[in-house]
């Protein structure tokens, strides 16, 4: 145990050494394009005939974790003024009221923080809560995150919508970049490995209803764009959002490449802790080869702006693999 969990912090190490140069580049992007676009077209002014015209200073909540980051992204961090309990980042946010969480939404509260706009996930907008919300006048709009192309053209509809429409197109332009960088470090390792590109099984956590279970990346959700992306087939058959299966039927599923996201408490105690329970699964190839990789960040269940680090580490993964062949 000791040396696997020696090998995984030294993996740990070389992968973010590696992603840090990319996200240093991009960041430095994202900041010389936000400050030019206040220059250029301060928010609240149309940004096309016709276009969206918000307050000068409009005052945005975002009720998605992504969303949230999106809207930072984007220059507008300073204009979000309440959360969900499950916004973190940027830090900043932390300080901001919080008006929903696991419970539900906080209707009394997000009244209170008096936002111009506040923006939700697709699925969270339902019928009765859009006429809830007509009712309390508070203004509103839902966006689509689900698969990889939701998210990016809910990124450039933003940018539209808020006057940021150069830095939306930066940023997109930049994750273009970072794609087909990851993408040819896949198909350089791939080829050389003999042309298979090894499956790859995504685990996304455990069912609050049923902790014995888990739920995999399907067909439908933003992670099977970013496998798509790096030409890496999907273990998991399911043509949804998320597959939810037992660990029998996850081990089944014989993937290349397994990586479960596991959240929550310490994050080396979390990486033991599921690196344990894939090595009592012997027959799984990615645990007979030493292909369980453990990420403890909330981000890589986010649809938003650092999806490149999830992308990253998902080439990354392929390509040691392809190197063992």
């Amino acid at each position: 145990m000791k040396k696997r969990t020696i090998l995984l912090t030294a993996l740990v190490a070389a992968l973010f050494a590696a992603v840090a140069v990319v996200q240093s580049r991009q960041r430095a992007l994202l900041a010389a394009a936000a400050a030019e676009q206040e220059r250029a077209n301060p928010v609240g002014r149309p940004v096309a005939p016709g276009g969206p015209v918000v307050a000068e200073a409009p005052r945005i909540v975002a009720l998605d974790p992504g969303l949230a980051e999106t809207i930072a992204m984007l220059g507008l961090g300073g204009h979000l003024v309440a959360r969900t309990a499950f916004t973190d980042f940027p830090a900043s946010v932390t300080n901001l009221p919080v008006v929903a969480d696991a419970h539900g939404l906080d209707l009394d509260a997000l009244e209170a923080a008096k936002p111009d706009i506040t923006i939700l996930p697709e699925p969270m907008l339902s019928a009765d809560l859009h006429k809830i919300l007509g009712e309390r006048r508070i203004s509103h709009v839902s966006v689509r995150t689900a698969t990889l192309s939701d998210f990016y053209q809910s990124v450039y509809e933003l940018g539209v919508r808020f006057g940021a429409e150069e830095t939306a197109r930066i940023w997109l332009e930049t994750m273009d970049e970072i794609t087909g960088e990851a993408a040819g470090r896949v198909s350089t390792a791939v080829t050389r490995a003999g042309g298979r590109a090894p499956s790859v099984l995504l685990v996304l956590g455990r069912p609050a209803s049923s902790p014995d279970r888990l739920l995999a990346a399907g067909r439908q959700s933003f992670h099977q764009g970013l496998l798509d992306a790096l030409s890496l087939p999907n273990a998991c058959p399911g043509e949804v959002q998320y597959s939810e299966l037992s660990p029998e039927e996850a081990a089944a599923l014989r993937p290349d490449v397994l990586v479960e996201i596991r959240t929550g408490g310490s994050g080396d105690d979390a990486a033991v802790s599921a690196l344990a329970d894939w090595a009592a699964r012997p027959g799984v190839p990615a645990v007979r080869t030493g292909d369980v990789h453990v990420v403890t960040d909330a981000w890589a269940l986010r649809a938003g702006p650092r999806i490149d680090l999830l992308l990253t580490a998902l080439a990354d993964y392929a390509a040691q693999w392809a190197e063992k062949q």
